[in-house]
């Protein structure tokens, strides 16, 4: 079967689905809305009011049966927490794993990554974003904490049935404001902040909404401006503050309400990150001490990240169902730039003698396209049985691309340039059914269709001509299932209990084909995924405090893991042994006396490999590399009222993080143990009508523990430091 036709099958395929799902589905009915006599319980205050759309479908926290977190970006940035990195340590269960610069890295929920692609869906609403497989936009986690957010969401356990490949560890959801079909509204912010031995800081924010045709059409506007001076040091060159940034992006929306029963939306979102080096300490992990001194390195490595996407939405009201379209297109650049001129400058001037001396700079990076195509048909809320159905289609195009960059020299050393082609058309389907008002039972089941097909070229002075490059190819079938209850006890205590698997695609790696002799290993496998957990969640002070406390177990085989081949080239491959993490997790939030806000957070985990693993140099009773034992955060805020329109509010919180291993026993760069760390915030501010003025100090201890290790050799590492005390205000103004 041809490639098109076969990407033309699959599209159509899934407006067939739904087709025939708009055709033959019976409406239910149920003589008692459960939702609505639990509202009508509670407070419109109540914060087990709570809405989120972990289920693809609004519920209130205390009703999803699965462990979610909802954060609020617009006060975490008010406080000087301005990034996913940071916002991570109030999500029990999530692990910002930093790659020393905003927005790259991975984020991992329950300590499962090993390496390959992310194990972490992440979506700007319910566009999925970044690449599907390992090596391509994989190391590429969305910050759009700055855009403007109603919410985040943290949703824990592999959600395979709903969101498909790439969440078995969960997925996190950037959930936008739409505009405002009525109202002129908007906001305007300013950050400034200087930062302990390193640069200053500015952060310009705002978002205006206006409606075009009352109730018909409106339009919105939002973007940023991030300035961030840098805090680490050139030890080489004297250079100071070698790692400051500039981040800015903007978003566009329309929403346009045809009738009562059509609306449609439209947007367009684009960001770039120019980062002039990563945040990165080189320190001896055999005496953790830092090699040139504190906050400082020997080189510098620019880093350049762009992305767009665009999307459209259709929502139609058949009466007996919602009918959801989602179209997006999107692009994904990351580019790294090194100064290798010490190792390929001399060579550079033996081909090109008339340029000498030449510079030569490496350049690398990916390049990601992403056509998505996704159609839900959701039954209406309320009766005795609730179903959804929906087909799933996406294209990646993705090229990674090493280059030596030679000036002035015109001279070509060596290009190597490795495609690869990733198609996904899924089906997926869930029915919950209602034995009483107050015990539920759903099940799920998603089918994925996957091919990936990785080809490669090598150009240049320095390529071997002794290397035939080779096209592989790697196509599964993948059967994803959820099982999962519910059981009201009162208004205000559930309990539930959630089986669920999940998967990553399988994939092609980079084959060399030596004067007929093969090296590496041309495919890797799906993982497999399976997920145990039970929890109780509800409200306490008269719905005034939430809380979530649940437990788990999960059992993965076949994970992919990061792998090196005999010709040096990097690549995925699975474990031969069976990994098992468990945990425990909790968090509450509310308001637990008139006027204290309090919020908090607790993860603990365990991973462990459970016999002898030669892919990642570990020996059974290893856990998993970079993931802390624990995670705990606090946060309280105390309002002291002034008059009826202005109040003073002070606030603290405090983070800790437990220790973790680098690497594994047996790890040629050994494994250096991070000690656990904890950081404390302080901030104080003014609320006065529709303005709101904050001043914060973070990490006030000015604590110098490193968030993320990367070994280099035995008696080298790379460490990403916590940013040094900070000192902010800011101001945001409401219209």
């Amino acid at each position: 079967m041809q490639p098109n036709f076969k990407r033309s099958l699959r599209r159509n395929l899934a407006l067939a689905v739904s087709a025939v799902a708009m055709a033959s589905v019976p409406q239910m009915a149920w003589a008692q809305d459960q939702g609505d006599t639990e509202a009508s319980d509670q407070s419109e205050t109540d914060e087990s009011l709570i809405i989120v759309t972990a289920t693809r479908r609004e519920k209130r926290f205390t009703e999803v049966p699965a462990a979610v977190s909802t954060l609020d970006t617009n006060e975490t940035i008010a406080q000087g927490i301005v990034d996913i990195n940071a916002l991570a340590d109030f999500a029990p269960g999530l692990t910002a794993v930093d790659g020393g610069s905003p927005g790259l890295g991975n984020l991992v929920i329950r300590g499962i990554y090993a390496g390959g692609a992310p194990t972490v869906g992440t979506y700007i609403d319910d566009i999925p974003f970044g690449g599907v497989v390992g090596g391509f936009a994989a190391n590429t986690a969305l910050d759009a904490t700055l855009y403007d957010l109603e919410r985040v969401e943290i949703i824990r356990g592999p959600q395979g049935t709903l969101f498909g490949a790439s969440s078995v560890g969960g997925v996190v959801r950037y959930v936008t404001r739409d505009p405002d079909l009525n109202d002129i509204e908007g906001y305007g912010f300013v950050d400034a902040s200087a930062t302990e031995g390193g640069g200053e800081n500015a952060l310009l924010k705002g978002r205006v909404s206006v409606p075009v045709v009352e109730d018909v059409l409106a339009v919105s506007a939002s973007g940023f401006y991030q300035d961030t001076g840098g805090y680490i040091d050139n030890a080489i060159t004297g250079e100071k503050n070698i790692d400051s940034s500039e981040f800015y992006g903007f978003r566009l929306a329309a929403k346009l309400r045809v009738s009562d029963f059509v609306t449609l939306k439209a947007s367009y979102m684009q960001h770039q990150a120019d980062f002039d080096s990563a945040s990165f300490e080189t320190f001896d992990p055999t005496t953790d001490t830092p090699v040139f001194g504190p906050l400082q390195t020997e080189f510098a490595a620019p880093r350049k990240i762009e992305f767009d996407v665009f999307a459209f939405n259709a929502d139609i009201d058949l009466g007996f169902a919602d009918l959801t379209s989602i179209t997006s297109f999107q692009t994904n650049v990351l580019t790294n730039t090194t100064d290798v001129t010490p190792t390929f400058g001399p060579i550079a001037d033996a081909f090109s003698p008339g340029t000498a001396p030449n510079t030569v700079g490496f350049v690398s990076g990916d390049d990601t396209d992403r056509f998505t195509q996704e159609v839900r048909l959701t039954s209406k809320s309320g009766g005795s049985i609730e179903w959804l159905i929906g087909a799933y289609f996406t294209e990646q195009d993705s090229v990674s691309f090493q280059i030596t960059d030679v000036t002035p020299g015109d001279v070509e050393l060596v290009t190597l340039n490795t495609g690869q082609q990733f198609e996904e058309f899924a089906v997926f389907g869930n029915l919950t059914y209602y034995i009483t008002p107050d015990w539920e039972v759903t099940g799920g089941i998603r089918y994925s269709d996957t091919e990936n097909t990785i080809d490669q070229s090598f150009t240049g002075a320095l390529s071997n001509p002794l290397l035939n490059n080779l096209e592989t190819v790697q196509t599964d079938d993948v059967v994803t299932l959820l099982f999962n209850t519910r059981y009201r006890v009162s208004d205000a205590l559930n309990i539930y209990a959630r089986v669920a698997d999940g998967y990553r695609p399988g994939g092609a790696n980079l084959v060399i084909d030596l004067m007929g002799t093969q090296i590496g290993q041309p495919n890797f496998q799906p993982d497999d995924l399976w997920s145990y957990e039970a929890g109780i969640k509800g409200a306490i002070l008269n719905g005034r405090v939430v809380y979530d406390v649940g437990v788990f177990f999960v059992d993965w085989d076949d994970a992919q893991i990061a792998t090196v081949n005999a010709a040096g080239l990097g690549g995925i491959g699975n474990a031969q042994n069976t990994v098992e993490v468990t945990g425990f997790e909790a968090s509450l939030s509310g308001e637990i006396i008139d006027n204290l806000t309090i919020s908090a957070s607790l993860a603990v985990t365990d991973t462990e490999i459970t016999a002898d693993e030669p892919g990642l140099d570990a020996v059974a009773g290893d856990n998993l590399a970079g993931i802390p034992d624990y995670t705990l955060s606090l946060t309280a805020d105390y309002t002291i009222p002034i008059n009826d329109d202005t109040r003073i509010v002070l606030g603290s919180t405090w983070r800790a993080t437990g220790e973790y291993n680098s690497a594994y026993t047996n790890s040629p760069t050994g494994n250096f143990v991070n000690d656990d760390y904890s950081q404390f915030d302080f901030r104080v501010g003014l609320r006065t009508g529709r303005i709101m003025i904050n001043a914060y100090v973070t990490n006030v201890g000015n604590s110098d523990a490193y968030q993320t290790v990367f070994p280099q050799s035995p008696t080298v590492a790379f460490g990403v430091p916590l940013r040094p005390r900070t000192y902010g205000v800011n101001t945001r103004i409401d219209f």
